[in-house]
């Protein structure tokens, strides 16, 4: 058994003291070997410690599967099968779920801004196409290629980029006016 005092245990856990000292007052149950009070150091049972918050974390996993699991018939397309709402309250409901569907998809990460996957997009794409390009040149130089090789080579190249980005325009993902210019 590895005890830890208070200070060794914030570190081994990669958390702040004032954290620690959080977790204790919040969970009452927080396994202690030793409690501190004025002259006398906390001590943990590292080992426990672990146990208890890896069942913290797999409690607050399930906890968030249960009410994913309870919301999914509603996120799961409510009015998928049936005509599109046309009383208040049934527009109501439906705003309410895509709220809720919304809220669910940021919180677990699963939600990406389109606006803000197409300027990275616009940023990065240049600089792959660039990059893409000058990969014939170099291989002309350094392998001392003919240059029916590096013509092959480029065409490739363009005709690869030309299909990523029809795909991407495709997807929404950039404007098909940029497709054509490419």
């Amino acid at each position: 058994m590895i005890l830890l005092n208070k200070s060794e245990l914030a570190a081994k856990l990669g958390v702040s003291l004032s954290t620690l000292s959080t977790w204790l007052e919040r969970w009452p149950d927080f396994p202690a070997v030793r409690r501190g009070a004025n002259g006398t150091e906390w001590q943990f049972n590292a080992d426990a410690v672990a146990a208890f918050l890896r069942g913290k974390r797999d409690a607050r996993a399930a906890a968030d599967a249960a009410a994913y699991a309870e919301s999914a018939p509603l996120l799961v397309g409510a009015f998928e099968d049936e005509a599109a709402p046309t009383s208040a309250s049934e527009r109501l409901k439906l705003a309410q779920v895509r709220i809720l569907e919304d809220r669910l998809a940021r919180e677990r990460g699963f939600y990406v801004v389109k606006a803000d996957m197409v300027a990275v997009l616009a940023e990065a794409l240049p600089v792959i196409q660039r990059s893409l390009q000058a990969i014939p040149a170099g291989l002309v130089r350094r392998h001392k290629l003919p240059d029916p090789v590096a013509a092959d080579l480029e065409a490739l190249i363009a005709a690869e980029i030309h299909m990523m980005t029809r795909r991407l325009a495709a997807a929404g993902l950039m404007p098909a006016a940029e497709v054509d210019e490419g």
